[in-house]
């Protein structure tokens, strides 16, 4: 594939392509909740489709939602996107010393797909050389894939698809991370720095109020969704998405300091600690022991014994509907 110009792909491609399908099951019901939620804040099917296109944040798409419908302006969406994506910059510092053998255009394309799921699904065969960059592309080229598909499902479907038939498949999410994260916990100080990150994202999501990052002066702006607003917002977020993602692969190729290596060793267990822990204590914003909890620490013990995604989803996914069958909150 395009050969002369270092872009050519190997076997790691597919590799990293296959090992994303077992979380469709809860990238698709997101994507069509995004297609719904964007129909609702006003934007036209080709807005909703290219932001997906462009943008490739779930999470920065749905909060930019949240701020077209208050009628907020490109700035403050832009500024939304930044902040919430600035854990790019962690996933991409933690690849880059080890991509410096990739072409140019092979570390650009990587950037552009970097995701929670993706980084996920092949930061430990990247950092640990087990395989190259090809890896990344194929899971970033899966979950593009998916993005795209449940999108224009969404479009698709409208209104369609119940809340009910979607409730609970979130937990795919943390329930593969738990999978992927215990490997990286290896020593006490591993287990700490887990900790501590998964206390301090429990925290932010309970304590601090939504839109906490956008002054108020910056409130106002669409007005119901200005066309020239809005494909400004959407190219702006695009902008400031991929910069975040593409900056580390050029500027923290070849780090010889240990300390910063020894530094970022510890960038994979502090994202998925992060990402794990306030999904199951506080799915909803608030402090809740309950069924995603009790699922998530199951999960855990499945995890553990089998190493692999697929089980860790299934039990944990069936676990939670049993529990929300016999009215376990």
């Amino acid at each position: 594939m395009l050969r002369g110009s270092r872009l050519e792909l190997h076997g790691d491609f597919w590799r990293g392509f296959s090992r994303c399908f077992p979380l469709w099951i809860g990238v698709i019901p997101f994507g069509i909740a995004y297609s719904l939620a964007a129909h609702t804040a006003g934007l036209s099917a080709v807005q909703t489709m290219a932001m997906s296109l462009l943008v490739f944040a779930g999470a920065s798409q749905m909060t930019a939602l949240g701020l077209f419908a208050g009628g907020f302006g490109a700035v403050p969406i832009i500024t939304s996107t930044l902040v919430v994506n600035l854990r790019h910059i962690l996933m991409s510092a933690s690849l880059a010393p080890h991509t410096k053998p990739s072409g140019r255009l092979k570390r650009l394309a990587a950037a552009f797909g970097v995701t929670d799921e993706s980084y996920a699904m092949t930061v430990r065969e990247v950092t640990g050389r087990e395989a190259g960059m090809d890896m990344l592309i194929g899971a970033n080229a899966n979950m593009y894939l998916c993005w795209q598909l449940s999108t224009a499902a969404g479009l698709l479907l409208g209104e369609a698809v119940p809340a009910q038939a979607t409730s609970g498949l979130a937990l795919v999410f943390p329930l593969s991370f738990t999978v992927l994260l215990l490997p990286y916990l290896r020593s006490r100080s591993t287990w700490v720095v887990a900790a501590l990150s998964g206390c301090l994202a429990l925290g932010a999501r309970v304590l601090l109020p939504a839109g906490w990052y956008l002054p108020s002066i910056f409130a106002g702006g669409v007005g119901g969704g200005a066309d020239v607003e809005v494909w400004l917002a959407i190219g702006g977020m695009a902008l400031v998405t991929y910069a975040t993602r593409v900056s580390p692969f050029f500027t923290l190729q070849g780090i010889a300091n240990p300390l910063v290596k020894r530094v970022l060793e510890y960038v994979p267990p502090v994202i998925f600690a992060g990402l794990i822990v306030p999904s199951l204590l506080a799915p909803n914003g608030t402090l809740a022991v309950g069924a995603p909890l009790y699922a998530g620490l199951i999960g855990a013990v499945v995890a553990w014994r089998t190493k692999n995604v697929l089980p860790t989803i299934v039990v944990g996914l069936g676990l939670y509907a049993l529990m929300c069958w016999v009215g376990v909150p």
